[in-house]
């Protein structure tokens, strides 16, 4: 009696269709599984700048870190429409995860009702990244 059986090159193409396909499945699975473990920095920044009939100006703004890694806020900058720095301040805001953070900060001069501002928010994640975002504000009165 003759058996049929499969080719050894059909097997061996099986084989491997099999063993990419169990690969494909254990990648997808680890990156699911792992990919949340990788540090990524993310803050929402809202704010507002209101001008004052003195002519003196208030910051307020809000940071929220979206990410999982804490944030170290060094540096915040509010820059005129001409790139002059209106307002610095290098107090360190330490942002967890999830975390929101509110400042006002007052009394910050030269800013003129109706120009559009930069808002520059400059820090370092716990893990020795730098981090960078900006928002444009228009200034009111």
């Amino acid at each position: 009696m003759k058996r049929k059986a499969v080719s050894s090159i059909l097997g061996t193409v099986l084989v491997l269709a099999v063993t990419l396909a169990l690969g494909g499945l254990l990648y997808s699975y680890s990156q699911g599984l792992f990919g949340s473990l990788t540090q990524q920095a993310q803050l929402q920044v809202s704010s507002q700048l209101v001008v004052s009939p003195s002519g003196d100006a208030a910051l307020q703004f809000s940071l929220q870190n979206y990410g999982n890694v804490e944030i170290n806020v060094t540096h915040v900058s509010l820059l005129s429409p001409t790139g002059t720095i209106t307002y610095s301040n290098h107090t360190t805001i330490v942002i967890e995860p999830g975390q929101t953070v509110q400042e006002v900060q007052v009394g910050i001069q030269g800013v003129v009702a109706g120009q559009y501002y930069t808002l520059l928010i400059e820090g370092v994640t716990s893990g020795g990244k730098t981090y960078q975002t900006s928002q444009e504000i228009l200034a009111q009165s």
